[in-house]
């Protein structure tokens, strides 16, 4: 047993940027009315890289996102691996599970219609952060993000604003919206509905190859 506590707290320095965070109450956990323990987590979400703040350490990017409930509390929280571990009162086997879903997220069949229904289940609860999502900024001064094995642009255009996305395994085009919206947030938005479609798509197409 104190062998395997020590990988976790060897996980806790090594990979703190994915939502990995000490021991130390911050955040929720140190809000009283929170419960901290006797969540269950409903399914894991892969973002591609760290995107949002956990919701319970309110500190940490994370890219592996557990969707946490609890019957005396009324929202659903977003949080990283250990946190959620914490929550479940069960550290080790959040980290457990944690390693297996980065080294089935690694392997070479990533694009069956399971790990697609995985990626599109319960997008509208991501969609609600999405404008609150770190986007960073292209040489060109152009907004850019990844989701879910794609690159997304944001160009803004006489006063308009418009989306590209690329395929970030080989970098080719893929979709260059013909629409320009009149704001940003309005574009942000028409892009993220654009790769949640294109999931959808992809994994309609392998259930009909199947049943042929």
């Amino acid at each position: 047993m104190t062998r395997k506590l020590t990988n976790i707290q060897e996980d806790v320095k090594i990979n703190k940027h994915e939502g990995y965070y000490s021991t130390k109450k911050r955040g929720k956990r140190s809000v009283a009315g929170i419960p901290h323990k006797g969540w269950k987590c409903s399914y894991v979400e892969d973002l591609g890289e760290p995107m949002i703040k956990c919701q319970m350490c309110e500190s940490n990017m994370i890219r592996y996102v557990y969707h946490m409930t609890h019957e005396d509390f009324p929202e659903v929280l977003h949080v990283g691996g250990v946190c959620a571990g914490y929550m479940e009162d069960d550290p080790e086997t959040a980290w457990r599970r944690d390693r297996e879903l980065k080294r089935q997220i690694a392997r070479p069949k990533r694009w069956t219609s399971q790990y697609l229904e995985f990626m599109i289940k319960n997008r509208h609860l991501l969609r609600e952060q999405w404008l609150s999502m770190v986007w960073r900024t292209s040489e060109k001064g152009n907004l850019y993000i990844s989701d879910s094995g794609y690159r997304i642009i944001i160009q803004q255009r006489f006063g308009r604003w418009t989306f590209i996305v690329a395929d970030e395994q080989n970098d080719s085009f893929v979709y260059n919206s013909k629409n320009k919206f009149p704001t940003l947030d309005e574009a942000k938005l028409a892009a993220y509905d654009h790769i949640t479609s294109i999931l959808i798509e992809i994994r309609d197409s392998i259930s009909k190859l199947r049943k042929n």
